[in-house]
């Protein structure tokens, strides 16, 4: 049942009416021009659903290419229509992503064909690294209001990613000058507002921009800001610890050092605040009567956060020189937290710590460095193009944390009197320097692409104090650094015999070092379980094939309509797992026995196991004309370990716990050119899940998701884009249309949201 409560009807009457009385006042100026003018106003050709390359509602490209291979992408377009309060929400409309976690915010890791860690699917916004691998939290905190596209490259075959990139990598784009200003324009600004009805969500967003007129400098200073109580579940629940209290800002400027060079220097900052529990991506669990607020503050945190990233990229392509296409990017992020319990007021409860929930207060920062450069060769040489791409690259990582817990031993000295880096958040730093070569050589319809990386990683433990430095060997609180190095081959072949139509193949063997955490968690001094570091890890070792045929094909039905369809298959093997001794058998002899005294001293907190393998296929279907759109893309996964996650001696093989179960989505819609205005409706299949570690080794339960059922889910989305200048932008979107309650598998438990109207109106000026 849908309460009225749920919908702001002031709001979307005055989005319809705006909407309906600009369309009948643009019909009026229609039909007063001349025949002629008249002949253009209809003349469609001129207003097909393309806004410039891949900014339809479908994203299509107008030409097939190299570049979609394993690709996913979004863009401006669709970024307006989603209206996403985080951007893992955005990024789980693509085939083969996937999110996990909670609406809070901030709660949500990436899932790209079933990997999640952050190594394993690096993120990047304008070209800064983001990471964050506090316990229990996302991996993405960058507002979505400032992102125009995303790029999501499949699998591991970039050779310009290493040291990871497993699952495959995000770019993220923010918007600039140039997407604001219209021809002939020097200075401009934009307004926008919106309102999300589940959780009484506004968003408000300004911005001002301009160019100079010798047309070398452009700028853009663009700022938003969120305010909202908690989400509602479809079953009128509120999702306590989800309500946003966030603004973010960007600055980013273009200069133009003559007809050959670029610079991009860009700067954006997210900052939250709000009461959170400590683990973001928990569920609705601590059950205090709602009217009490102070037992359900003092159960949680009171959370700062602050995402930011400064970037400067350097482009240089003489147009008489094809040896020189050079690019370098320097940039610098970090994301930062700071927990804080409340203070009790006279006869009132002590707020609940403990060392696993980080304390009665804590500060986490990650911190990445990066340097990349880059240059492109073309050579011809007859019948045979070759472009010889060569790169160097310097990361460094960084992450520090400190908490505050005096309650018993840990108030003592050997603890720093209750200031220490907790054992399972280690401080240190990760220094990868890396250089890789790829050749791309096109001869007629075929091109073969070989590129071969190395890597040279080295791992830094800042230590930790007394409590946790036994200077007794048994103990294993060993924090020296440990260094891994290797190359990663990878080839390609692109064969695309006619215009319409192409097939591809890809191989590649890569590798992953363990990170901080893996390397440098320990235990207290004296434990009989796994408490020391782990520097004997070895490498995770990738080997992924992807293969798969790909057309675009125009003019099938009427005259510019556009289908693009894709099919991919892949296949993953991943040897030497790093997997942390969590309720696990500890060593061979533990497995045989039952009994872990035989396992010896000291004992690592991560060891290595077989590895697993993960397959799947992905069918993609979009069609776009003057009138209607439509799109199917439909995702097959299957996911098995060699062994246990709790014991890789274990004689079978277990499903992987983080492999979504298939899924079918498809949309429909229509466009009605001559007033700018497209509808759709979008419906997601998503089959029950009965695949999880628990299901074949029942004593895994504590590092299982749990089991779903099948659920679908739909929804509408409405656009009024008109080319008017002075008239508004409106999009309107309905997620969960008909209110259904339920729980994406890879949630582990956690509901989704229940309907949900959002709107935004933009104007510019």
């Amino acid at each position: 049942m849908l309460h009225p409560k749920q919908f702001p009807s002031t709001r979307i009457a005055f989005a319809l009416s705006t909407l309906l009385i600009h369309s009948a006042f643009a019909q009026t100026q229609e039909n007063s021009k001349s025949d002629d003018s008249t002949d253009n106003a209809i003349d469609l050709s001129g207003v097909v659903v393309y806004v410039g390359e891949n900014q339809g509602i479908l994203g299509m490209n107008p030409v097939l290419s190299q570049s979609e291979v394993g690709q996913g992408a979004i863009n401006q377009t669709q970024m307006n229509i989603i209206q996403a309060t985080n951007m893992a929400t955005v990024l789980a409309k693509i085939p083969g992503v996937g999110m996990s976690g909670s609406p809070r915010p901030g709660g949500q890791t990436i899932n790209i064909w079933g990997m999640n860690e952050s190594k394993s699917v690096p993120i990047m916004v304008d070209g800064a690294l983001k990471t964050f691998d506090k316990y229990r939290q996302g991996t993405l905190y960058v507002d979505p209001d400032l992102i125009k596209a995303v790029d999501v490259q499949k699998g591991g075959f970039d050779p310009s990613i290493g040291n990871g990139g497993f699952g495959g990598s995000v770019r993220m784009t923010t918007k600039d000058a140039t997407d604001f200003l219209r021809e002939g324009q020097s200075v401009g600004a934009m307004l926008k507002t919106g309102y999300h009805t589940n959780n009484n969500q506004r968003n408000y967003a300004a911005a001002v921009y301009g160019k100079n007129h010798a047309n070398t400098m452009d700028g853009l200073i663009y700022f938003s800001k969120t305010l909202s109580k908690d989400v509602r579940l479809a079953d009128h629940e509120r999702y306590r610890g989800s309500a946003i209290d966030q603004y973010s800002y960007l600055v980013k400027s273009n200069l133009y050092l003559g007809e050959e060079s670029k610079l991009t220097l860009s700067l954006n900052n997210t900052r939250y605040k709000g009461w959170m529990p400590f683990a973001a991506m928990g569920g609705n669990t601590i059950n205090v009567n709602s009217m009490d607020d102070y037992e359900w503050k003092r159960r949680i945190f009171y959370r700062k956060q602050q995402d930011r990233s400064y970037s400067a990229n350097f482009e240089y392509a003489p147009s008489d020189n094809p040896w020189v296409n050079l690019t370098v990017d320097l940039t610098h992020s970090e994301t930062k937290q700071h927990d804080q319990k409340i203070k009790p007021q006279p006869g009132q409860k002590k707020p609940s710590a403990s060392l696993s929930t980080l304390g009665k207060e804590n500060w986490t920062a990650y911190r990445n460095t990066s340097l990349h450069i880059k240059n492109q060769s073309i050579i011809e040489t007859g019948v045979v193009t070759q472009t010889i791409t060569v790169g160097l690259q310097y990361l460094r990582k960084q992450q520090n944390a400190t908490m505050f817990y005096d309650q018993g031993s840990y108030g003592k000295p050997e603890f720093n009197h209750g200031y220490f880096t907790p054992p399972f958040l280690p401080a240190g730093r990760q220094t990868v320097i890396s250089a890789y070569v790829m050749d791309e050589i096109q001869l007629g319809q075929f091109t073969l692409t070989p590129s071969l990386r190395y890597d040279h990683v080295k791992n830094q433990s800042f230590g930790n104090v007394a409590g946790y430095t036994s200077t007794n060997a048994k103990d294993g609180h060993d924090y020296r650094s440990v260094t891994y190095q290797g190359f990663s081959p990878r080839i390609a072949l692109y064969w695309q015999p006619i215009d319409q139509f192409a097939a591809f193949v890809d191989y590649s063997r890569s590798w992953q070092a363990p990170n901080i955490d893996e390397q440098y968690t320990v235990q207290g001094k004296g434990i009989s379980g796994p408490n020391g570091t782990s520097r004997d890890l070895s490498k995770e070792k990738l080997s992924a094939l992807r293969f798969g045929v790909m057309g675009n094909f125009s003019d099938l039905l009427t005259e510019d309509d556009q289908l693009f369809i894709r099919a991919t298959a892949f296949h993953n093997r991943v040897n030497h797992e790093v997997i942390r001794k969590i309720g696990a058998i500890y060593c061979e002899s533990h497995h045989a026995t039952g009994n872990n005294s035989g396992c010896g001293k000291p004992m690592s907190a991560f060891h290595n196991g077989r590895g697993y393998t993960i397959k799947g296929l992905e069918l993609e279907a979009k069609y776009e004309s003057t009138y209607v759109f439509g799109g199917l893309a439909a995702s097959l996964m299957k996911g098995q370990r060699r062994g246990s996650p709790r014991d890789v001696w274990y004689e079978q093989k277990t499903w992987l716990r983080d492999i979504p179960p298939r899924e079918l989505t498809a949309t429909i819609g229509f466009h009605v050119p001559q007033y700018h205005f497209s509808m759709g409706w979008q419906s997601q299949f998503v089959r029950k899940q009965t695949r999880t570690p628990s299901t074949i080794d029942a004593k895994a339960g504590v590092l299982s998701y749990q089991l779903t059922p099948g659920y679908s889910v739909h929804g509408l989305f409405m656009s009024y884009t008109p080319d008017d200048r002075y008239a508004p932008n409106i999009n309107l979107t309905v997620d969960n249309l008909f209110n259904k309650s339920y729980a994406p598998y890879l949630n582990d438990g956690v509901k989704a949201p229940g309907l949900d109207v959002r709107l935004s109106i933009s104007y510019q000026f």
